[in-house]
């Protein structure tokens, strides 16, 4: 097997343990240091990985590496051998559920016979849908390889802590039936992939046989690793090395007279074709015996001869590569925790039953109210709009409201009209009693003075409401960052509200505006008195400066002198009918109270409509949404307004997982963890 404890120091031991720990819980998340056994296909690379690892993969040609595999070595009191699935990261879920599940154990690492291991990874390849090319699954493009990584746990009490992954080889033709030209680029992007990562120990796996200098996977190591510090190159078949030429080569790469690699070579005697019934031990003692001869015993004390040589090497490496990157990795771990949290935080507290939901609205309601007070404080800057342009809006109204009614304040503006319809009304509604009006006269008239106040007011509210809309939506948008939540609630809860609070400020303005029109005119306003006696004085003081002489004193001011006969031409000047002093004085009374019920009406409409119906009064629609409201709804109201979808919870469960695996990884770089001591 692979060795005893005493081959190795238990720090080191400790060290390998806590980055195999790490790779169970975050290793598709975090670049981890490892070692990666590459080459090309028939290199020898099965034989390098039984050597340092023990495990020895079977030796049917159909079963050559098909995907990553992870071998990993754990010193436990019992023995077996345990093969898994660990799914690719972007696998469909099912899919992944299903790879997860396939698992097969030996009970004894002695049981690790060749037909025996054939038959399990004839049963992977099944599972992860790869051609053996034995005939039994189908082959189609794309299904020679696999994405997906296999693990084999290797556990004993022999056993030292260690993992390598192993990539399929690389190859450069096609075989008809079996690979296409998309497999050999899906095997290179898979081995590049794993030799990219810059916590990768590079084990290149060259043929002795052949010339390191012309072989592609030193040259794709390059490409990933310039300046070749991470990348070791491992010498293998040197018994195919016949030429003296070629095993001067190898011997040269060894001592490092032609090598480029910092960590230099090394060079192993692989098992042959003729080995298979020969144990590890056998094959260990016939290397020892290669090594020995001429012209190998060269480089016999080099230390770079064998497999017990690299096999303590590339454990050195490991361990070395794992403490270098522990500052580091602990730094990752502690932003990607933070990163996590973060958008758990966003995704706002669980909501997978009726409590949680209940408690989320009413947070979200809660929220909301203080929301809504904060928007009279001066030094808040709100999110969204606030409502009060409406209240700006009416300072545009009130002019609307003169412009478009009747014009009585100019009676020089179509006087004849105006005068005609009070001629007409005062003679259709005209009493026996001598020098008076009916009370109904000003009540006709003023019916058509403000026949657009209708219209105006209705425009206005109208204004008034879609502000206030706005608002709540905004402002709702302001505390609920779920969308589904505030579409539930809107259309099913705050819709209906709203339009019944709509239609009560309506109702009130109507209410208000008939009050205006359709009831008997009355004030008790002393500005309507004020108004009449003006313009009655203004009638008098308009005659006197049409008769009047004009005259100026030595202050220069201006002076109106009228003589006796000026006086009687103004008394003959005001000596109109009955019915024209009437009409005269129904016009002025109309005219003052028009301004004083415009005043009021649009005061009342501004106060009650506005301010309290759509904005203060506890019953508005700013106030529609509250904790005690939330405290209605049943169990099934809950789940559809506030419920998760299913999306949002595999995210969460998703979440939930990663930070415990996060927090865990944490503990294991502390030491704190018992999987770390």
């Amino acid at each position: 097997m692979v060795g005893t404890l005493a081959d190795g120091d238990r720090g080191n031991s400790a060290t390998l343990i806590k980055v195999d720990r790490l790779r169970e819980l975050i290793g598709n998340k975090i670049s981890l240091p490892q070692l990666v056994v590459v080459g090309d296909q028939s290199s020898g690379k099965s034989s390098v990985l039984e050597g340092i690892t023990g495990f020895a993969f079977p030796r049917d040609a159909e079963l050559c590496t098909r995907y990553a595999t992870q071998i990993t070595c754990r010193r436990e009191d019992y023995e077996s051998v345990t093969v898994t699935i660990i799914p690719n990261e972007d696998a469909d879920p099912d899919v992944a559920a299903k790879l997860k599940s396939f698992s097969r154990t030996l009970p004894e690492v002695t049981q690790m016979d060749n037909d025996m291991l054939g038959e399990i990874f004839k049963d992977v390849n099944k599972d992860l849908g790869v051609s053996s090319g034995s005939g039994d699954i189908k082959t189609e493009a794309g299904n020679a390889f696999s994405e997906h990584l296999l693990k084999i746990e290797i556990c004993g009490p022999q056993q030292r802590h260690f993992t390598v992954i192993d990539v399929p080889g690389i190859f450069r033709k096609e075989t008809q039936g079996v690979t296409t030209e998309a497999d050999i680029l899906l095997v290179k992007n898979m081995v590049m992939k794993y030799m990219r990562d810059p916590r990768t120990i590079i084990l290149a796996i060259v043929p002795a046989n052949v010339d390191p200098a012309t072989q592609e996977i030193l040259k794709l190591a390059k490409e990933v690793d310039p300046d070749m510090k991470r990348t070791m190159g491992v010498l293998t078949k040197p018994d195919l090395a016949i030429e003296r030429a070629m095993q001067q080569i190898a011997i040269n790469h060894v001592t490092g007279k032609r090598s480029d690699l910092t960590l230099g070579y090394y060079i192993v005697k692989n098992r042959g074709s003729d080995d298979e019934n020969m144990t590890l031990g056998e094959g260990r003692k016939a290397e020892v015996a290669f090594f020995a001869k001429e012209p190998w015993s060269a480089i016999k004390d080099t230390g770079r001869a064998g497999t017990k040589a690299l096999q303590i090497k590339v454990r050195g490496l490991l361990t070395d590569l794992v403490k270098q990157e522990f500052k580091q990795l602990r730094m990752e771990v502690v932003a990607q925790l933070a990163s996590l949290g973060a958008e758990e935080l966003a995704l706002g507290p669980q909501r997978s039953d009726a409590n949680s939901q209940r408690a989320y609205l009413s947070n979200l309601m809660g929220t909301r109210e203080e929301f809504l007070s904060d928007k009279s404080d001066d030094s808040y800057a709100p999110k969204c709009d606030e409502p009060f342009p409406m209240l700006n809006q009416a300072e545009s109204w009130c002019p609307s409201m003169v412009s478009t009614a009747r014009d009585l304040v100019d009676l020089e503006k179509d006087v004849g009209s105006i005068m005609e319809y009070i001629e007409e009304v005062y003679r259709k509604s005209r009493g026996a009693d001598l020098g008076t009006f009916n009370g109904s006269i000003i009540a006709a008239v003023f019916q058509e003075q403000t026949k657009n106040w209708e219209p105006i007011t209705k425009a206005y509210i109208q204004i008034a409401k879609a502000l206030v809309q706005k608002f709540i939506q905004d402002a709702f948008t302001a505390v609920c960052p779920d969308e589904n939540v505030r579409d539930e609630v809107s259309e099913n809860i705050l819709q209906d509200r709203l339009d019944m609070c709509f239609r009560q400020a309506d109702k009130h303005a109507k209410r208000l505006l008939d009050i205006e029109r359709k009831n008997r005119s009355f004030t008790l306003n002393h500005y309507f008195n004020e108004t009449l006696s003006k313009l009655q004085g203004n009638r008098l003081a308009d005659g006197i400066k049409n008769v009047a002489s004009l005259n100026y004193n030595n202050h220069g001011e201006t002076l109106f002198k009228l003589s006796q006969i000026q006086l009687d031409n103004l008394v003959g000047q005001n000596n109109k009918s009955n019915l024209e002093h009437m009409h005269q004085y129904i016009h002025d009374v109309l005219k003052s109270y028009y301004k004083v019920a415009l005043k009021r009406y649009i005061d009342n409409v501004c106060l009650q409509v506005v301010h309290h119906e759509l904005l203060y009064s506890a019953d508005s629609p700013l106030y529609i949404l509250t904790p005690k409201l939330i405290h209605t709804l049943d169990d099934d109201q809950l789940e559809q307004y506030a419920g998760e979808d299913h999306a949002v919870r595999a995210q969460r469960e998703k979440l939930a997982r990663d930070i415990q695996n996060f927090k865990e990884a944490l503990e294991v770089l502390k030491g704190t963890s018992k999987a770390s001591m």
